[in-house]
């Protein structure tokens, strides 16, 4: 006589568990990167408490390191501080801002305190490709205390983008957070603070 067939076990409640824990793991994750997406485009203009401040063009964010001036926007060919143009089909998109390390130490410049969302090329999450100090051919790794300094941050960005577009510049901060693995001190990832919301300049 053939056995019946034995029914499967039911899952667990470990397994249950775990498989939920995983669901919300990857659903909190892509709240939490469409929450910045927003916050960086104003999608908190309808709850104030959470509401990404916005500045004009000139004025000056204070940060905890480092006090951010957004001077303007502009889209060139030629990738600054360097001599040789864009790849086909790219060019590079410039925000121009004035720096000022507000400590009393020289201060590693984090690049990503400044980002963009331009249009719908969304880089909330990248760093610039790099930043050169205004008029030099030298990368900007360092800020010295009480020096300030105006500096060209850059993307590489398809061609299709053009004067006049719109665009929010964000200004990002860090924070000195306790290390959980290795103890002492540690830099937070960037948070946006402030955003600038313009028109890209005239190419230059």
């Amino acid at each position: 006589m053939t056995d019946a067939p034995t029914a499967p076990a039911p899952p667990t409640q470990t397994g249950r568990r775990s498989r939920a824990w995983r669901a919300w793991v990857v659903v909190g994750a892509a709240a939490v990167a469409a929450v910045g997406a927003i916050a960086l485009l104003g999608g908190f203009a309808d709850v104030p408490i959470e509401k990404l401040p916005v500045i004009d063009i000139g004025d000056t964010y204070s940060g905890n390191e480092v006090d951010t001036q957004i001077t303007g926007t502009y889209l060139t060919d030629r990738k600054p501080g360097y001599t040789f143009d864009a790849d086909e089909g790219m060019q590079y998109f410039v925000v121009r801002a004035t720096l000022l390390n507000t400590g009393n130490d020289t201060d590693v410049l984090d690049t990503g305190l400044v980002r963009i969302l331009l249009g719908e090329h969304v880089f909330p999450a990248d760093a610039p490709d790099g930043v050169v100090k205004e008029g030099t051919t030298f990368s900007l790794d360092f800020l010295q205390p009480g020096l300030e300094v105006r500096a060209l941050y850059f993307w590489e960005i398809p061609d299709s983008v053009d004067d006049g577009d719109d665009v929010v510049v964000g200004v990002f901060e860090r924070h000195l957070i306790d290390d959980p693995r290795y103890g002492g001190k540690v830099y937070s990832p960037g948070e946006p603070m402030a955003r600038v919301i313009t028109t890209i300049g005239a190419r230059q």
